[in-house]
């Protein structure tokens, strides 16, 4: 609860494993923030259920599957995030990365 005030209308991108993506929309849906890319390196999170989740997203967050760090970061600098949530497999990306 506290967390939104600090966060809300801030922009993310969301990445990992199906359901941890969802999971991670939800949450940042209900504290306010903008999920604008979902994506997965390997099967997609259901498109379905990220816009069930994203609140006021719904219409325009991006559902992707099968992405790589490097075309993950291409897409969300489009996009211009504030931050990127996820799971710890991209730790060593965001240190080496000039994002955003």
């Amino acid at each position: 609860m506290d967390a939104h005030k600090y966060v809300f209308g801030r922009r993310a991108v969301v990445y990992g494993e199906e359901d941890l993506v969802v999971g991670l929309t939800a949450f940042l849906a209900e504290i306010g923030v903008e999920p604008v890319l979902c994506a997965s390196g390997v099967r997609a999170p259901s498109e379905a259920a990220v816009k069930a989740v994203a609140g006021a997203a719904a219409e325009s967050v991006i559902v992707r599957e099968g992405m790589d760090f490097a075309t993950m970061g291409e897409v969300a600098r489009g996009l211009a995030p504030d931050f990127l949530m996820g799971s710890s497999k991209a730790t060593v990306w965001h240190a080496n990365s000039t994002f955003p």
